[in-house]
């Protein structure tokens, strides 16, 4: 008969049932057995761990810090915000592979919000539906984005825009006639890295000028990844710092910050940098980069601040799983025992168990008089292969 933890744990029946001493038996030598062979697989895994270089540990941290952006996307695209921001994503998508109507329709649903995407969005569907041929919705657009945000930063794009759509004949534009941008950006992507030193200076002309946005994303991109110049150390965060402080459209200024948090773990006065960022910023997407910096560059007393004293809940609770990838597990484990509200002590839970820290989990399940969190602990102990968990499980069961 095969048994697992979960099963028992989440049946009261089975605990308060009165089996034979055959059941008993046989339970004792299933949970003997399982034990064993998590005891085994733990030490497996340590012992391989012991082994690795520090390439090898940065890479995994990596790993986790990626993981652990990913789990939290995926849990905020099921709120409204999420949902804007789902379509807005989509929108980019159909933009990138030229499929204009279907961008036009995820950027109309995006405005339907009226949240922070806004703006973006309207200069979006404006940017598709001139790449449509259809001039008149084009400039209606620009024009609700004028007037409906009069101090956006999307503003100069818009105006450029406007006056490539007015001075168009209204006709769709071909590949042909797009090819000119493409051709500059491979010319400029192979120029990075056989002559760095001149391609700076034309990426940071781009980055200036009235090109389109999306030459200027791709264009940061190509700028966030080039090797340092030999004859202006330090010229390429420069520019990475000006349009993450904002000195740009909010999407562009999105992606240099995540850029910018990238060589945090190399360059360490970038985190205050990131910090006096955060400090001036309204937009939560712009924060939550900055958590990533912070993560990156193992900040954990600004990670660690942010998780206490945020009064957004959303960025309160990044911070505090982004404490596990930095190596905050202790701050983690002398924080709930601190804290007295109940969200934060479960969030902690939720952080310290994807550290797979099963000794501290167990040692707060000791503790714990909330029945409510007494569970929630004893829940994510229950899917931790480790003798630790199973030890303390088989303690409950015996009870």
């Amino acid at each position: 008969m095969k048994l697992t933890y979960t099963l028992i744990l989440t049946c009261p029946a089975l605990l308060m049932a009165q089996p034979d001493p055959a059941q008993l038996a046989e339970m004792d030598a299933a949970l003997t057995k399982v034990t064993a062979a998590i005891q085994e697989g733990l030490t497996s895994k340590m012992a391989m761990l012991a082994q690795l270089d520090s390439k090898q540990k940065e890479a995994i941290d990596k790993q986790v810090l990626k993981k652990t952006r990913e789990a939290m996307d995926h849990a905020r695209l099921k709120t409204e915000g999420g949902r804007e921001e789902s379509h807005y994503r989509r929108g980019i998508s159909a933009l990138d592979e030229r499929e204009w109507d279907r961008a036009a329709e995820s950027f109309t649903e995006v405005s339907k919000f009226k949240g922070t995407r806004t703006e973006g969005a309207l200069y979006w569907r404006a940017y598709a539906l001139r790449k449509l041929g259809r001039r008149e919705e084009a400039l209606a657009t620009l024009d609700q984005l004028q007037k409906s945000h009069p101090g956006s930063r999307w503003l100069n794009d818009a105006k450029v825009l406007d006056q490539e759509v007015r001075q168009s004949s209204g006709q769709t534009v071909t590949p042909e006639q797009e090819s000119d941008e493409e051709l500059k950006l491979y010319a400029l992507n192979s120029l990075v890295h056989t002559d760095p030193d001149r391609a700076l200076p034309l990426l940071e002309k781009i980055l200036s000028s009235a090109s389109s946005p999306q030459l200027k994303e791709k264009a940061l991109f190509v700028l966030a990844q080039m090797p340092p110049s030999k004859s202006s150390p330090g010229a390429t965060q420069k520019i990475l710092v000006r349009l993450a402080q904002g000195n740009t459209n909010p999407d562009l200024q999105r992606k240099a910050v995540l850029y910018l948090g990238e060589a945090a773990d190399k360059d360490k006065a970038i985190l205050q940098t990131l910090s006096e960022i955060y400090a001036s910023s309204d937009d939560a997407a712009i924060k939550r980069n900055v958590l990533h910096g912070y993560a990156r560059g193992k900040d954990k007393d600004r990670l660690l601040a942010v998780a206490t004293t945020d009064s957004n809940k959303s960025l309160r609770r990044d911070a505090l799983h982004m404490l596990v990838g930095a190596g905050g597990a202790e701050e983690l484990w002398k924080l709930y025992g601190t804290s007295s509200d109940r969200d934060t002590k479960a969030e902690v839970i939720r952080a310290l168990s994807s550290s797979r820290n099963a000794g501290r989990l167990v040692e707060l399940a000791r503790k714990e008089p909330d029945a409510e969190l007494k569970k929630q602990l004893v829940r994510e102990l229950s899917h931790m292969k480790s003798k630790e968990a199973s030890d303390y499980l088989v303690e409950l069961i015996s009870k």
